[in-house]
This record gives C-alpha cells, structure tokens and sequence, in this order.
C-alpha cells in the first residue's frame, strides 16, 4: 500500500511539474510569444555580467517598438513589475501544466492590464510596483495579446525577454527545450584556447592563449601538439554560436571535453537557479572578462564552484599530463540545433617545467573557510563561501590631498578577482568633521581615480563600515550635493502637449523622486538610461494653470526641490 501511495505522489508531480529531463518537457504547448520569425540576439545560459542569461532575447521586426507580444500558452497573469532597471515592464503567466512564462522589457501592457498597474502606481506612489494580481483577474487564452515589445529596463535594444520557468521554485529552463522554432543550421565559432598550468594544489602557475584557425566546423591550433611544462593542465574556450540572417555572437549550448576519446568533462545550458547564477564568475575566467572583456568557459572546475549544469567532471576537468606519452584532447561545441564544431590537438609534457614564481603577498584568504585582516586602516571580513579558489591577497594605500576625500585611498585586493558572497568592509578615519558624519560614505573607486560609486556606509566610533561584492580601491568620501533637476521637454504654456519631461542625476548614488502637481502626486516614469523622468497627460490634470514640484533626494539626504507653474 506504501509503495502505491509513492508511485502516485510520483506520477502526480511528474504530471504536474514535468521531467527536468529536457526530453521530456512538452514540445508543442507553447507557441512562439512573437508573431513573426524569431531571430535571437540572446540565448538561454548566455554568459552575462555576474549571471546566466535566464531566457531568450527575441529581437524586433524593425529595431523599434512596438510588435504585438502573444500569450504563449493559456494561463493567467500571476505577477506584474514595473521597474526603471531589470526587466522594466514585465508579465508573468502561470499555466495549468505546472509551468510560467514571462515576457520582460514590455513598451505597453495590454490595456486592461495598463489600466490597473497604473492604478496600483498611484495608489502605492510609485512607479516601481510588484503585483501579484488575484488568479481570476487576468486569464487570457493562447495567443492573446498581452503587450507590445519594447526596451524598458535594463535593455540595450528593443526586444523581447522570453522565458519559460518551473512554477514550483521559478526554475528558469531553456525555452529551446519546448518546441520554440529558431531557423539555425550554422555550427558555432571558436575564437580562442587559453591553457592554465597548475600547480599541485590546482592554482594557476601561468597562463597562454592560442589563437584557432577554422576549416568548416572544423578548427585546429597552429601548433596542434603543445608541449606543457607542468604536471596537470586546464582548459578555457571563447566560443559563440551564430544563427542564419543574424550577426549576434550568441552564448552556446553545450561543450564537451574528450581526453583520449574519454568523456573527461561536460556541461549543458538546460536550467539555471537564481540562487546558483552568479556561480558565473567561477565558470568563467572572471580576469580575463575584467580586463579584457573576454568571456572563455573554463573547462575545469574551481574548487568553489557550486554549480549543477556539469554532466561529466572526471577530476573536476583538471588533465594529469605525462612525459613522452601524448594524449589528445577533442572539444565539442554545440547549440540547440545540434551543429558542432570541434577543436581537436594533442597534449604532451616537456623537459622544461614551469614552476610558481615567488609571489608577493601579505594574506592567503583560504576559499572553504571565513577570513579576516585587520590593521590600521581597516578591515576586511569573507564570509565561508565568498571564494572560489585561495586568494593571495594584497593591501596597499595611498594618501590622497583631495579636499572630498577623508581617508587613505585603499588597494583591497584586485578587482579581477571575484567575491560570490558580500564581504564585509571597514576603513577608519578621524578627519571627518563631527557635522558631516552623516554624508560620509565609502566609495569604490575607478582604476584611474576619475569615478567614484557609493556602496553606503555606516558608523561605528571612528570606523565606517559596509558590504561589498567587488575587491578593487575603496575611500571615505563626503556628499553634501543634492541630486540634479532640470526640464527636458516643459514649457510654461503646456496645452497641446502629450507629455513633460526632466532630466534627474545623483553626482555619487541613486536617488529617489516624487512630483506633485496642485499638491497630488503624479506618476513619473524614470528611465535610467537617459536619466529622464518623464509624466503622460492621460486626462488627470485637467486644463488651466498649474503648480508643479519635484522632489529629488538622494542616500545622504542631500534633497533638491523642483518647482514651476504651467498651463495646460
């Protein structure tokens, strides 16, 4: 009776929430969200800044605006935002079959739908809103229109931001997997090799790149029998697929490593979890993306590395090399589509070893355990977890004669090494007046000391503290100035205009606004990229003279108060 009962749990959430076998998810439940042919400029587990790329970026028709967005299959709407960055106007449809689509950087909602956020913005005050409307208020069928394709929020283009996610855990899965058609018979390109020595505790003795050449989907080295000297070996390709009638240099599929014909190493783009994707940074070579902004797949794993899309790891993709015995090493690159390109060369050790040059540091910051420095001048805590691999860190700082600036300027490590976790930062000064201790803020500063970013601050005695996600140059620095307003599109006589603009800018943070007009607040759009804040007359302010004010305020306090008089 037992056994019954669990092999129907089993059946009934297999029913309900599918395989994560991506053979077999439905293939034809859900119809393409576009009603014209999907060419990509994004692909699912695409390498981006600190994450995977969680879905697929459909570009537009014509680079602009506006192409009608479809329900991809029926359900209702369980969640709306509205926010400057991220996803900027987003739907999230929840479907029968245990399955959620969304569909990010919207230009218009459907109208109905437009109606009630922008209820909601008003009734909260705010144009940033997440809405969980109820179950019954928005169904709509397979197909529907639901909004328009645009490029709000963090986008660069209009297109659409499709994806398809396990309802349980919002699991975001690879939409290829579903059936979506995409036109593609061109196997991806491979730009690049870089090779890694490492030493016996597998960190990088030195490091060389190699160029490839290409014949077909066939690439090779100039030299195809390298010659190593160090006793194991790892490897990193820079690699991009590409896709008929586009000129995008897309994220891959899958790669897979062979040693001697050994499936030594492999992994696949078919799910990514939230709490898992900024594990990026360990598959990647996070130094070469920094300072050259490169992207290799490291095909090895850090000893930090947590993520699950490895399907062959033999010694964590780490090769033992031998002498006089050459082995050859394949690399398979494919897409969705099943175009591969391969990498083929051999592998040897040589008589002249490379061994570890002296390096010059004053901590070793361990990965599977918290570390802590303190001196003089600050301090540092890393939580268990925040490293990839052991640190040999460096401090170092310079006095710095700015009149803005109330600290030693601080070198805390190299921002071409990456943090997972915030780290805990605290720089002492005393030569903050006692007045302006509530302006004071540590800043991260540019390499060439142009740029300064607030990452917030916080007291205690003489030492201000904050977190940190980034090691790199760090300051106290002070911030009296109030953020910037100014009109864009506003003249006193506004009749016959369908909108006013302003522009609005923090010289170090972000900043909060809100605009009243005769005493009642009214909804401004913020675009961070123009830095624009933006009102649509939609019949709320009625005809004849006006009085308008703007709040601006930014993370010390510092406020900057906007006010005219306008005729509409």
């Amino acid at each position: 009776m037992r056994t019954l009962l669990i092999l129907s749990i089993l059946l009934y959430t297999f029913a309900l929430y599918g395989s994560t076998d991506p053979s077999n998810y439905p293939k034809d439940y859900f119809a393409s969200p576009v009603n014209h042919e999907i060419k990509l400029s994004g692909t699912f587990g695409e390498l981006r800044s600190n994450h995977f790329h969680a879905g697929l970026d459909i570009k537009s028709t014509k680079g602009v605006p506006g192409d009608p967005i479809f329900a991809s299959a029926e359900g209702f709407i369980s969640r709306i935002t509205v926010k400057s960055g991220g996803y900027g106007k987003a739907i999230y449809m929840e479907h029968p079959n245990g399955y959620t689509t969304v569909y990010a950087h919207l230009d218009k909602f459907a109208p109905e739908i437009e109606a009630y956020v922008k209820k909601q913005q008003y009734a909260n005050r705010s144009f940033n809103v997440n809405l969980f409307p109820p179950s019954n208020l928005f169904s709509f069928k397979k197909k529907e229109e639901i909004g328009k394709m645009g490029n709000s929020g963090h986008s660069y283009g209009p297109h659409l931001h499709f994806e398809i996610r396990e309802t349980n855990g919002q699991v975001p899965l690879n939409p290829m997997h579903f059936g979506i058609e995409v036109t593609d018979d061109v196997a991806p390109v491979i730009r690049s090799l870089k090779v890694y020595l490492l030493n016996d505790r597998n960190e990088t003795i030195k490091e060389q790149k190699f160029n490839v050449s290409q014949s077909g989907k066939n690439f090779t080295l100039s030299n195809p029998n390298l010659q190593i000297g160090a006793w194991r070996v790892g490897f990193s390709v820079k690699t991009f697929d590409q896709m008929n009638q586009v000129r995008n240099l897309n994220g891959i599929y899958k790669i897979k490593m062979y040693v001697d014909e050994v499936l030594y190493y492999a992994f696949s783009m078919d799910r990514i979890t939230y709490g898992e994707t900024r594990y990026l940074n360990a598959h990647l070579d996070y130094k070469d993306q920094v300072l050259n902004k490169s992207q290799y797949h490291r095909c090895y794993k850090l000893a930090g590395n947590r993520l699950n899309i490895y399907q062959e790891n033999i010694n964590s993709g780490i090769i033992p090399i031998y002498k006089d015995q050459a082995q050859n090493v394949r690399f398979e690159i494919s897409d969705e589509d099943g175009n591969v390109s391969k990498l083929t060369f051999d592998i040897n050790r040589k008589e002249d070893m490379t061994t570890q040059r002296p390096q010059d540091y004053e901590y070793i910051l361990l990965e599977n355990q918290e570390n802590y420095i303190e001196n003089d001048k600050m301090s540092l805590y890393v939580p268990q977890g925040a490293l990839y691999e052991n640190v040999y860190f460096n401090f170092d700082s310079t006095i710095e004669q700015s009149s803005h600036i109330f600290s030693p300027v601080l070198q805390v490590h190299e921002k071409s090494v990456p943090l997972h976790k915030y780290a805990q930062l605290r720089i002492k000064s005393t030569s903050v007046p006692s007045h302006l201790r509530t302006k004071a803020f540590i800043a991260s500063c540019s390499n060439d000391g142009k740029f300064y970013s607030n990452i917030g601050g916080e007291w205690e005695g003489d030492w201000l503290k904050s977190k940190t996600r980034n090691f790199g140059q760090y300051c106290i620095m002070i911030d009296t100035i109030a953020p910037y307003v100014s009109a864009f599109a506003f003249r006193v006589d506004m009749r016959g205009r369908s909108l006013m603009s302003f522009k609005i800018s923090d010289q170090f943070s972000s900043f909060d606004y809100e605009a009243y007009v005769d005493g009642q607040w009214i909804l401004m759009e913020y675009d961070p990229r123009k830095n624009r804040i933006t009102h649509h007359f939609d019949g709320r302010i009625g005809p004849g003279e006006h009085q308008l004010k703007i709040i601006a305020r930014d993370q010390k306090g510092n406020e900057k108060i906007y006010e005219r008089n306008f005729i509409l």
